[in-house]
């Protein structure tokens, strides 16, 4: 019994080395691919108020709240921002909306926010062209009353 083998038949299929070499050369096709649409989307602004959520009183301010404007990480100023209040809470001059320009430093310094009388929780909400809206919480427990007594005997 013998066995022939034959060694010059060309081979069926690619070889592990062609596989490998084939593949290298797509890595960075894909790779580049993907990088463009992040690097083209990057230079779009981002708003980031400065805490998730601002604590005040019942009839109280909550002073010192500001958002921050970064592009590509870094602060970025001459952005318009527009803030908005809601359930009752609103600015020093009694708006709900307040809109100004980033400064130097990418910050916008919001005036401060005056607290419904009955507290409450609301949301602040920052808007600017080109960028997804950021949102703070804003929250104060209702007032308690103090001095308030209650006379059983009143009633027969």
């Amino acid at each position: 019994m013998t066995h022939d083998i034959e060694q010059d038949a060309p081979a069926l299929s690619p070889t592990r080395r062609t596989v490998l070499t084939g593949a290298a050369w797509t890595l960075p096709v894909i790779a580049a691919a993907t990088i463009t649409p992040m690097a083209a989307a990057s230079n779009a602004p981002v708003l980031a108020f400065d805490k998730s959520t601002y604590n005040g009183t019942a009839c109280g301010t909550i002073t010192g709240a500001y958002v921050t404007v970064t592009v590509n990480n870094v602060a970025t100023a001459g952005k318009s921002v527009t803030t908005t209040l809601s359930n009752g809470y609103k600015f020093s001059d009694g708006t709900t909306t307040n809109t100004q320009v980033s400064g130097s430093n990418g910050r916008v310094n919001l005036p401060a926010i005056n607290v419904p009388a009955t507290g409450g929780n609301g949301t602040a909400a920052a808007t600017a062209s080109g960028a997804a809206t950021s949102t703070a919480a804003t929250s104060a427990a209702p007032p308690k009353l103090v001095g308030v007594t209650w006379d059983n005997n009143a009633y027969p």
